[in-house]
């Protein structure tokens, strides 16, 4: 399907649901390709108009909001910080993660996977990066937590 794709590449998404019936096509592959995945995300223009409806904010913490589950293939999830808010340090149990920046900027910390030989102490930040509105990133457990 991917070879397919190459030659005939999927239509620009113009809308949310584009961009999730585009992202249902792509999961069908057993393999994912990421920069396919990177390059079409980033061809949808963010339009508040279409996820606003998914935009559910918690004054106490960062909020989760599902738009698609993807054929069983991959999860669509709006996720929403306000000011200062932020999420634990995690892992993608060996997932995917494609983000995308819908509205404001996003601030990344990546730190590097502890060592099962060493002891307890603080994690390694490895980087910052930041997002501005239509940015894209991926990660997967391979390249460390964030």
């Amino acid at each position: 399907l991917l070879k397919k794709r190459q030659k005939n590449p999927l239509p620009k998404p113009e809308t949310l649901d584009d961009l999730v019936q585009g992202l249902k096509i792509i999961f069908q592959d057993d393999e994912i390709n990421v920069e396919e995945v990177n390059e079409y995300m980033s061809q949808y223009d963010s339009n508040p108009r279409e996820w606003y409806k998914y935009a559910k904010f918690d004054h106490h913490r960062y909020t989760r909001n599902l738009v698609d589950q993807g054929n069983g293939k991959f999860n669509l999830i709006v996720l929403c910080w306000g000011e200062g808010q932020g999420s634990g340090i995690h892992s993608h149990a060996d997932s995917h993660c494609f983000m995308k920046v819908l509205d404001g900027k996003l601030e990344e910390t990546m730190y590097a996977w502890p060592s099962d030989s060493e002891e307890e102490h603080e994690l390694q930040k490895m980087e910052l990066n930041e997002y501005q509105r239509n940015g894209v990133t991926y990660i997967n457990d391979s390249m460390g937590l964030h």
